[in-house]
Parts: structure tokens; C-alpha cells; sequence
């Protein structure tokens, strides 16, 4: 195992970040390094960091050689030197002399660690979580349809919730939706900006405490359902509901 794989095997982008001071927050955002951030916008996975905000990204190797000004090799060896990590014994072959290599090894090796960046990125940008600013942004619009959700103090929606009348609004107003985690995300990380708490203290319809946001008020009812799916909530004084 080389040193990339016995690293990146060993250490995940939170151990990482945790261990090189920044603030994990819940959902397990931070504030980005990479640009001013007043709120957490960098969503940090096991395998990958993403920012919402300047869309930095990368694996946990990326991670050290921004934070540090390092080359992929140099944050690596960081890596295995901070968290006591080994590639691989040593083999017995390795007490007997070796041959230098020679210039077509080494135009090889360069090869081949050419290649494997081109696939790391391939794979990041790849599986980079949509952020709403790319093509098929609808979230900032479904945001400000008062007739779906509205931000206001005294209400809460679990995140479910939340997504299911954000899939009504894109089927009502023919938008293809996004991934219900990107969604969450999205509103995790822009929470003071919208008004809202993430936390993990809201009730479903079915009385479990999940994971969803207080501050907002669903104007689709998620507690009357049929057939037919959610329902909208109507005035109070409306004698057809």
C-alpha cells in the first residue's frame, strides 16, 4: 500500500479538520479556510470536503496541502508523520540492495501519479453534491413561494417534510428537484441567513424526534394525508377546505 492509500485509509476529512483546529459544526459543516465565511458553508464527509461557498473540494490529502501550502506528497507524509501511520511493513526484500532507477522508471512513476490525480478529480467532481447555484437552481425560488413555505418564529418542519413539499412545488412549477441531502445541506449551512435552527429536536407525524429546522412553516400540511399525498393548509374562515 503506498503512501496516498495507507493515509487516506487511515485518516477521514473530519479527523482531519478536527485535528488541524477547525469547528465542526452540526451536520457536520465548518467555516471554509479557503475564503471569508461567516457562516459554515464547507461540508466535510469521510472521504471528501466540499464548500457551498467558493466550491473548493477535495479529499483529505487536498485538504492538508491547502491548509498548509504543501505539495500532494509533502501533505501526505504530514499526514503519516501527525497521525503515526505506516504505509506497509517492510518487506524483506527490502534489506537487499536496490538498483537505482532507471529514467524511464522514473518518467513511468510520474506517469502514473499524473493519472491518478486525473482520476481523483474525475471522482470529486463527479460526486460534488449539486449546489443550487448551478445549473437548476430552484431552491433560492422555492425559498420565496409563500404559498409553500414561509419563514416565520413558532413553526418547525422536519427535513422530510421540508423535501416532500419542496418535490410539490418542482412538480407544480415543472423543476427537476435536487437530492434531499443537497437541500438540507444547502439550508444547514445558510441557516442565519434564512432564519432558521438545524437541530434534531423536531417531532415527525408519527411523534420521533429527527433531524429538521425550526423556523419554518410548511404551507402544505405534512399531518393530513390521503391518497392524493399532502394536502395544502387553507384559512381558517375558508368553508370549502
Amino acid at each position: 500500500m503506498n503512501i496516498f492509500a495507507a493515509v487516506k485509509a487511515a485518516v477521514s476529512v473530519k479527523q482531519a479538520a478536527a485535528f488541524y483546529g477547525l469547528e465542526i459544526k452540526r451536520g457536520d459543516m465548518s467555516r471554509c479556510v479557503f475564503h471569508p465565511d461567516k457562516t459554515p458553508s464547507m461540508k466535510l464527509n469521510d472521504d471528501y470536503y466540499y464548500c457551498f461557498g467558493c466550491h473548493e473540494h477535495g479529499d483529505v490529502i487536498d485538504l492538508v496541502a491547502r491548509l498548509f501550502h504543501l505539495s500532494p506528497m509533502d501533505a501526505a507524509l504530514k499526514l503519516a508523520d501527525d497521525f503515526h501511520i505506516s504505509p506497509s511493513p517492510t518487506p524483506v526484500s527490502a534489506v537487499m540492495p536496490v538498483p537505482k532507477p532507471l529514467p524511464h522508471d522514473t518518467w513511468h512513476c510520474a506517469g502514473v501519479m499524473l493519472d491518478y490525480e486525473r482520476y481523483l478529480k474525475r471522482q470529486i467532481e463527479r460526486h460534488a453534491p449539486k449546489h443550487p447555484d448551478e445549473d437548476g437552481n430552484n431552491l433560492l425560488m422555492f425559498f420565496e413561494s409563500e404559498d409553500y413555505i414561509r419563514f416565520e418564529p413558532g413553526y418547525d418542519a422536519t427535513s422530510k417534510e421540508m423535501y416532500a413539499v419542496y418535490c410539490i412545488w418542482c412538480d407544480e412549477n415543472g423543476f427537476t428537484p435536487l437530492k434531499p441531502r443537497t437541500v438540507s445541506d444547502y439550508v444547514a449551512a445558510n441557516a442565519v441567513k434564512l432564519g432558521v435552527e438545524h437541530c434534531n429536536t423536531v417531532y415527525s407525524v408519527e411523534g420521533r424526534r429527527v433531524w429538521g429546522f425550526k423556523g419554518i412553516h410548511l404551507m402544505i400540511d405534512s399531518g393530513i394525508r390521503n391518497r392524493l399525498g399532502m394536502q395544502k393548509v387553507y384559512p381558517d374562515d375558508n368553508p370549502f377546505r
